[in-house]
This record gives structure tokens, sequence and C-alpha cells, in this order.
């Protein structure tokens, strides 16, 4: 396809069959309210003004593609401005600096692309949108990738957005979202859910959300890798981390497009001593291995960790900081597969606020240094605990030892209360603690 050269300030433009093909060569505005005022000399040799139709923004119809690149300078989508590419019709608008959108860019099933050699910003209150099998991809090149709350982006099929900078989101859904970031990952200012899809990937060399500000999702599968920084997550329901793969087609300045495959990511992990703090307002967590590797959620360093499920937390793979806390927190029941919760210096806390604590007796807990406890309304059913102190609290339960455990609880000191139980005449809690105090309120104590 050859594009149609130009170098105007503003430009609008519309088809009724076929594509638009511009090729820019500076600045230029895509405008809402573009007209065009020409004399016509009349017969007597006078001058008349010919009435032309204001035209705003670039569309086209059946299938028509929209290509808009500038070689050399900025391109403006304006307020009122959209670009509108009908049925099928792909869009690609490419800057060779900024990329600045106030206006929606929307096509009805085509892929969408929109890049930028530096950074591409997003007015308030637009779509960048497109369904059935169509794609968003939106690539900041050395810049940052910036929405406003109200700012969606949506794709019937996949979204991939990436920036070099930092990557901050308004509202965006797909079916698989992938984003990644040379900088952080942010929530606009005054956004209430930045992300909904089947499966999440994000990457980012610095930071995912802030303390202050989570990332939110609405999400099935996530997995979450900030390479020096936190991670702050709010889910509104059931989620469960695992490995992500997500694909997005890109559209080129030739109209043909190719397939960029952000390949398998697994895990919660931080570095440069970053937290992870992830939380499911009104769902459950599971914690999966995505990768073989024997871990799920890994703080760097110092950093801490908070995994906190409204219902239940499933962790079937390792949680580990360097020597951080580590917090993992169910509303209703907490359920561990044979899998290690490690520390050195910090402190490890499990809690089954309605429900019970349950664990093989190949479930490992360790702090080197630190202190450890296991709470739990209902039963709380222990593996093997090792700690400078260990507290076993069951509110309404007994304090059970897994079948075929061993040494339960290794610690200098060991404190107990539950309102049954605590172990049984078949099955004693073992242990190794220099001081021990148990109350069982209703029931026996087998130590």
């Amino acid at each position: 396809v050859t594009p149609l050269s130009i170098d105007v300030d503003t430009l609008a433009a519309s088809t009724r069959a076929g594509g638009l093909f511009l090729l820019e060569s500076t600045d230029a505005v895509v405008g809402a309210n573009v007209t065009v005022t020409v004399s016509e000399v009349t017969a007597d040799s006078s001058a008349a003004l010919v009435p032309q139709v204001a035209l705003g923004g670039l569309s086209t119809s059946v299938d028509g593609t929209i290509i808009l690149v500038s070689t050399a300078g900025s391109l403006e989508v304006a307020t009122g401005a959209s670009v509108d590419a009908a049925t099928s019709g792909l869009v690609r608008i490419e800057a060779a600096t900024d990329l600045t959108v106030n206006a929606d860019v929307q096509s009805g099933t085509g892929h969408i692309s929109l890049i930028a050699t530096n950074g591409i910003s997003f007015g308030a209150s637009l779509s960048v949108a497109t369904g059935g099998t169509g794609d968003v991809y939106i690539d900041a090149g050395s810049g940052a990738l910036t929405q406003v709350a109200t700012t969606t982006t949506s794709a019937g099929a996949n979204v991939r957005l990436a920036a070099v900078g930092d990557v901050t989101l308004g509202s965006v859904s797909g079916v698989g979202i992938s984003v990644l970031s040379g900088g952080n990952i942010l929530a606009a200012a005054g956004s209430v859910n930045n992300l909904s899809a089947t499966s999440l990937r994000l990457n980012a060399a610095s930071g995912i959300g802030a303390g202050s500000r989570h990332l939110t999702t609405t999400v099935a599968q996530v997995s979450a890798l900030a390479q020096n920084g936190s991670i702050f997550m709010t889910e509104s329901d059931d989620v469960t981390v695992t490995a992500v793969t997500v694909i997005t087609n890109q559209v080129s300045a030739t109209a043909t497009t190719s397939a960029q495959t952000d390949l398998a990511q697994a895990d919660l992990r931080s570095g440069g001593n970053g937290d992870i703090v992830l939380v499911s307002l009104a769902g459950s967590i599971i914690l999966n291995d995505g990768n073989s590797d024997h871990a799920v959620v890994v703080a760097d360093g110092s950093g801490s960790v908070l995994v906190g499920a409204a219902v239940d937390l499933s962790v079937n793979s390792g949680v580990a900081s360097g020597s951080g806390d580590i917090a993992l927190a169910a509303g209703n029941n907490l359920n561990l597969a044979g899998i290690s919760v490690t520390t050195t210096s910090g402190d490890i806390s499990l809690s089954a606020a309605t429900g019970a604590v349950t664990m093989p007796a190949t479930a490992t807990l360790t702090t080197t240094t630190g202190n450890l406890r296991v709470s739990a309304q209902g039963n709380a059913t222990v593996g093997q605990l090792s700690a400078d102190a260990v507290s076993l609290v069951s509110e309404g339960g007994s304090l059970v030892a897994a079948e075929f455990s061993t040494i339960n609880v290794t610690a200098d000191s060991l404190r107990i209360s539950a309102s049954g139980a605590i172990g049984a005449a078949d099955r004693h809690l073992l242990t190794d603690v220099a001081t021990l105090s148990a109350d069982a309120t209703s029931n026996g104590i087998f130590i």
C-alpha cells in the first residue's frame, strides 16, 4: 500500500469505501472540525465562496483500515475527533515523537495499534476499543504511557501496554492483558478497577502499584514481577496465581499484522527489598506453582509478604522472604499443601478467621530468629514449625498434629491455646522446645 504523503497542521479524513493511508512528515493534529474555504470565480468574474461541510476525525466504512504515521513529529487526536475504523478495519497511529490521544479510537473487530517513539498520553472520558477477536497494542517507546481514571481500553481479545517509562492505568479490559514497564506500573488517581481479564501478566523494572494506591483487578489468573520494587494489588473476587502467557497482534504501517508473545511468567516476585501484597475483597485466592520451581510468592531481601483472601486461601507452592515478615490470612479456611514458608529473621503468621488452618506433615514453616503464630477459629492442623517462639491458637476447635508428622514444633518457647483438645491420645503433638504453656479449655492435652 502506497500512503498519501502530507505535511499539514490539522487534518480530517473519511472514506466510503477502502482505507486511509496517510504519511505525515512533521507534527499534525487530527481535528474535530476541519473546514477548507475556497473562492470560486463566477460568470461575472466575481468571487464566491464555495460552502464546505466541516469534517472531523478519521473514519472508514466496510472493513476500511486507518494508517496514520508521522515520520518526524508528534501526533494528536484532538478532543471530539474520533478515529473509527468500521467493522474489521485495522488501526495504526504512529508518532515519531509523542502521541496524545484526547478522543475515542475504535474499530468494530479489527486490531488497534498506538505507537510512539517517546511517550503516549490519554485524556479523560475516552475509549480505545475493539471487539470480537480484535487486540489493542499500545507502545510508548522511550517515554511514559499515561492514562487518567476515566480512560478506558478494551479488546474483544487481548491488550498489551508497554513503555520504557511508567505505565499509569485507567480502566483496561480484555481476555488477556500484558503490561510491561521500564519503570512502575501505577493506578491512576481516582481509578476504581484498573484491570479486568481472564489472564493478567505484569512486569515492571521497578514497582507495581503503591501502598497508598493499590493496582485494582478483576482477573481469574495473575502473575506479577516487580524487578526492583514492591507489588500492591487488590483483587475484587477469586484469583489464582499461576503462569500467564499473552499473545497480542500488532498492526504494521503497511496494514499487515504480527503476533507479539509475552512468554509464560509465573509467581509473584519482588526485587530490591520490595514487599508483596495481594488481597481479595470478596473471593478466594489460590497460589499455584506455575513453573515447577517450588515457589509462588517470593519477596526479595527485607521485603514482607501479605496474601489475604476474604474467603479461602490455598497455598500450593512455597512462600518466602529473605528476612521480612510473612502473613497468610483467610476469611474462612487456610489450606497448605506440602510446601515451605520461610524467612530468616521475620515473623510468620497464618490465620483463618472463621474456618480452619490445615497442613500436611510435609508442610514446613521456618523462621530462623523470628516468631511464628498459627490461629484458627476451627481446628488448626500443623505440620513442621520452627521459630524462636511459637503461638498456636484454636478459638473454637482443636490443635491437631498432622498425620505422619514427626516433630511438629521446634522452638525456644511454645504457647498453645485451644477450645478443644491439644493433640490426641493416638497422635500426640510432637515438640522440641525449652519452655511450654498449654491450655485446652474443654478437652485433653497430649504433647
